[in-house]
């Protein structure tokens, strides 16, 4: 199977998925597509792009894989509809020549519905929950159709047993797991198929890719945890943390690549780890609202755990958020990995190919600590 995905912790999850029911399986960011002996997930590193430059990352890919003849298995979007998600779908349908697509970004396996094209997590309506305060990309509607955006294509809000218009975006109502199967049985290779994991798990098992590999605990060892994610589950798993006894270096809201807080954070990072099994990075206090702040706290954050990296080796780096993720991995010159394990859905651990390098794990921002980083 061939995936995309537009950031490398959702990468890393629906690679999760698929090396849990027995395949292997390779993450590859950004670049021209290497096709291995498994599947392989692409991370186009598209979510913060604006709508247009989006488009054309995933146009590209596309063209690519059409041209030595691969197909494009799956789509997988933000599971909150965050970035330009009809504008990656819309250049993918273009390019592969597809005239509809089946979207079905709700995980009702994680409490996030959509019913009636209107989107709630645990009950609540998108935007009334913590997502309206993400600093790249807040919710400011519930309603779906509203999220993805202006585009070209047409979009009809449909339920799983509706009539489909044969060409066209059908944003798929979803409330619960048989909701996402009978919608896994009606894709056809002449549909895209987009979504959330709940949907490629759904696909899956339509293959016969049940999970075999059972989740497994987090092997000890000395880690560093870089923790990208502005989400309030998040800061209080990490004051947890911290009140437990593990050592928090928070850099502050100002740190830009290059500054001397990036260096001074660098160095506490390091002197923690020659006395600690277990260190935590991350950011003071909630994001600044500036909109070239998300970028500049993630490249902060990515240069200051390699520097300390650099002085102070792990076995196991703990990568939290997307696209803090990418950023880190950027520093340290990864671009491919395989999944070597899963300790829990969505937490997915990760040996770089051709480079020597910790063990990375990798962790969605909005997905909570069931993992148990203490």
């Amino acid at each position: 199977m061939i995936l995309l995905a537009d950031d490398l912790s959702g990468a890393a999850e629906v690679a999760g998925l698929i090396w849990g029911a027995g395949g292997e399986v390779e993450v590859q960011i950004g670049g021209e597509a290497t096709a291995g002996a498994g599947s392989l997930v692409i991370d186009t590193e598209t979510r913060g792009l604006p709508p247009a430059e989006a488009a054309c990352a995933v146009r590209e890919v596309c063209a690519g894989l059409a041209r030595r003849g691969l197909r494009l298995d799956f789509k997988k979007v933000d599971s909150v509809v965050r970035g330009p998600v009809r504008a990656e779908v819309e250049a993918a349908m273009e390019a592969l020549g597809l005239r509809r697509c089946i979207l079905l970004p709700a995980n009702p396996s994680r409490g996030r519905t959509l019913e009636g094209g209107v989107y709630r997590v645990h009950g609540v309506p998108l935007h009334e929950t913590e997502f309206a305060a993400d600093p790249a990309h807040p919710a400011r509607t519930a309603s779906a159709v509203e999220l993805l955006g202006p585009g070209v294509q047409p979009v009809v809000v449909a339920g799983p047993r509706d009539a489909l218009p044969e060409e066209g975006i059908i944003l798929a109502d979803a409330r619960s797991a048989a909701d996402v199967a009978a919608w896994a049985e009606r894709t056809e290779p002449a549909a895209l198929s987009a979504g959330a994991a709940d949907f490629l798990q759904a696909l899956l098992a339509r293959r016969g890719m049940v999970p075999r590999r059972a989740s497994e605990p987090m092997p000890a060892g000395r880690r560093l945890l870089v923790s990208g994610s502005a989400s309030a589950m998040s800061r209080a798993a990490i004051e947890q943390a911290e009140g437990s006894g593990v050592p928090v270096v928070r850099l502050p809201t100002t740190a830009a690549p290059g500054s001397p807080e990036v260096r001074r954070g660098a160095e506490r990072v390091a002197k923690a780890l020659s006395s600690a099994d277990r260190v935590i990075l991350c950011i003071a206090g909630p994001h600044s609202a500036e909109p070239d702040a998300p970028r500049r706290l993630e490249q902060a954050l990515a240069e200051a755990a390699a520097a300390a990296l650099a002085s102070a080796p792990v076995g196991r780096l703990l990568l939290e958020g997307g696209s803090t993720a990418a950023a880190t991995l950027a520093r340290l010159g990864l671009r491919r990995l395989r999944v070597a394990g899963q300790p829990a859905p969505g937490i997915v651990r990760l040996q770089a190919i051709g480079a020597e390098a910790p063990e990375i794990v990798t962790k969605p921002g909005s997905y909570g600590w069931a993992w148990a980083f203490g």
